[in-house]
């Protein structure tokens, strides 16, 4: 009886809709409408560009390379080593990688290590670092070498849940949950 019922609701789920559904597999989003905000957005990030790509065609070597925008995905502290540190590597053996990448966009632990990847070449540490080196990979690793998580861990433990039964955080008005705690300890390590 179960298996007729389950094929019963797609079918009738599926008719319900005027158009393809996400369970079909085509993604149409309907109704949404371009505001004048989503067009400021668009127009801001089209001039972003246009003024990246004009600075990097004054070096040709950087203007034969191709745009680059770089998607890290999420999965913690794993994914956010090896997302800063394969960036650190291109960086240390081509010279012109960096200067080719538009945009790096993130989740979780790829954005966290886009983020320190990002730090140690703000920091300009490897500014006079002839490729090959190995610049940026130490840099990345000693960001990312500190241990995290036990912080982390302890405050979810020791904090976050006495917090979820007696709301103390709420009568101090201070955040104390551990992703503020992480953010802290990265924002002084980069």
């Amino acid at each position: 009886m179960a298996m007729c019922i389950v094929p019963l609701f797609f079918v009738v789920y599926q008719r319900d809709l005027d158009r393809c559904s996400s369970l079909a597999g085509c993604n149409i989003i309907t109704g949404v409408e371009k505001s004048a905000h989503t067009a400021a957005q668009h127009g801001a990030i089209v001039r972003a560009f246009a003024t990246w790509n004009d600075a990097r065609s004054t070096t040709p070597a950087v203007a034969d390379q191709p745009v680059r925008i770089i998607a890290a995905q999420g999965g913690g502290l794993y994914t956010a080593y090896h997302t800063a540190y394969y960036l650190a590597h291109k960086a240390d053996t081509d010279p012109v990688f960096a200067d080719s990448i538009f945009a790096i966009s993130g989740v979780s632990g790829g954005s966290v290590g886009a983020a320190a990847y990002w730090a140690v070449r703000a920091s300009e540490q490897c500014k006079d670092a002839v490729p090959p080196t190995t610049c940026h990979r130490d840099g990345v690793n000693e960001v990312l070498a500190r241990d995290y998580l036990s912080p982390v861990v302890a405050t979810m433990l020791f904090r976050d849940v006495p917090d979820g039964i007696i709301p103390y955080t709420a009568a101090i008005n201070q955040r104390t949950d551990r992703g503020y705690l992480l953010e802290n300890l990265l924002q002084k390590a980069l």
